[in-house]
């Protein structure tokens, strides 16, 4: 996928008992066949990895390049970022303090956290963690990981049975069963699931605190919980014999098609979930294809709360709506969504996503209108999205909501 996307042919080779060495030099003679004579090599400070990269192209007569050579690895690893590069950590070393890097994203917070550990390089140049890349300047899209990442989220533990009854306590997953076809096998759900109380589905649960007698009294193959719902309820329910899964509120876009894949896998629905990620990618890659074309990077404020005012921050699913619409988040630099109005004013953002929370949504929306002076009240770039559509964390409302975004964009 990789090289689809950046266009550049990849050559395969299967190591066999004869060594790597042996096929490393396989494939530099097909490449000296196809003209090339310089093979580029990424290490930075390895002297010994380096003297073993320069035998086997003296040996095969070609030129090793090794561009980043004595680069300071910190400042490299900022580079990246900095070019818009993306990268997810696949594996890291098996010590303890660096297992949290798994799954992360190459970014501040990564860099920050890997300074933290003594004696380890930015880079990861010792082996300290190894990445895939999946987007950046010179890929033509954006690169499919739900395979490897499946691999990486915490608390999913996919067997190869299929449950057939399952109760979910998270109104997304709940959507999500009923995306992929498997609303047979849904026994129980939350007063918040409403499309599946609309179905007569068994209500057992608040948004956070579960009826245990009646989850019990339903007999559940699968429990599908939230992080909201307490420990103590979820050990409970798992020293009756119930399998409980966690599923956490997804950080990315790329966890929330991950999420959907291991749903897809619990309720036996893999071919649908696939074609349904498939297809959201398709319309994700559209909107971001078009934003990116047109080289604008306008400055947005999607508003989640009222009061207090909460914004939409990093590392969530739904900033990913800005970076796929290729903006700013004017709270790009915030821990905390809490803010004030003024943060808003000195930030001065192009456009004002309000989520809908009923009444106060559109009293949002007249208060802002008072701010005469913001650029978004100037042009009437102030919007309001449904929070059934934009809060809900599947493959499909993340399309959508995208597309939505991209309408209100594209007005003139």
């Amino acid at each position: 996928m990789q090289s689809d996307s950046l266009d550049i042919p990849l050559l395969y080779e299967e190591v066999t008992a004869m060594g790597y060495e042996h096929h490393l030099k396989r494939i530099i003679d097909r490449c000296k066949s196809e003209g090339i004579y310089a093979g580029v090599f990424g290490d930075i400070f390895l002297e010994e990895h380096r003297a073993w990269i320069e035998r086997i192209c003296k040996e095969s007569n070609i030129t090793a390049l090794f561009p980043l050579w004595g680069m300071n690895t910190l400042s490299a690893v900022r580079e990246f970022c900095n070019l818009g590069y993306k990268a997810r950590v696949t594996g890291t070393r098996e010590e303890e303090e660096f297992l949290p890097l798994k799954g992360m994203d190459i970014n501040n917070e990564f860099i920050q956290k890997i300074q933290t550990i003594e004696g380890a390089d930015p880079c990861g140049e010792k082996g300290e963690y190894h990445t895939m890349a999946y987007d950046g300047p010179l890929f033509k899209k954006i690169i499919s990981i739900i395979a490897i990442l499946l691999l990486l989220l915490p608390g999913i533990k996919l067997s190869a049975e299929n449950f057939r009854r399952i109760i979910s306590l998270t109104p997304s997953v709940t959507q999500s069963i009923y995306y992929l076809g498997a609303r047979e096998a849904l026994v129980g759900c939350t007063s918040y699931c409403h499309i599946a109380k609309k179905d007569g589905v068994e209500i057992v649960s608040s948004a956070i605190k579960p009826n245990l007698e009646k989850i019990a009294a339903l007999k559940p193959d699968l429990v599908l919980a939230s992080g909201m719902i307490s420990e103590r309820d979820i050990n409970t329910l798992r020293r009756l014999g119930i399998k409980v899964e966690i599923l956490s509120t997804p950080k990315s876009y790329e966890e929330i098609c991950t999420q959907f894949a291991a749903i897809g896998k619990l309720t036996g629905k893999e071919h649908e979930a696939n074609q349904i990620i498939k297809n959201s990618r398709e319309r994700v890659n559209s909107v971001y294809t078009k934003m990116r074309a047109s080289g604008k990077r306008d400055r947005f404020f999607i508003q989640i709360g009222a009061a207090p005012i909460y914004t939409v921050i990093p590392h969530t699913f739904m900033d990913d709506y800005i970076k796929f619409s290729y903006g700013e988040n004017i709270a790009c630099d915030l821990e905390s969504g809490t803010i004030g109005r003024e943060f808003v004013v000195a930030r001065d953002p192009d456009y004002i996503f309000i989520v809908t929370m009923g009444i106060v949504g559109k009293n949002e929306e007249s208060v802002w209108r008072g701010f005469r002076n913001l650029k978004a009240v100037r042009k009437n770039k102030i919007f309001i999205l449904e929070s059934e559509q934009a809060c809900q964390p599947t493959p499909v409302t993340f399309a959508e909501t995208l597309e939505i975004i991209n309408k209100y964009i594209s007005e003139k």
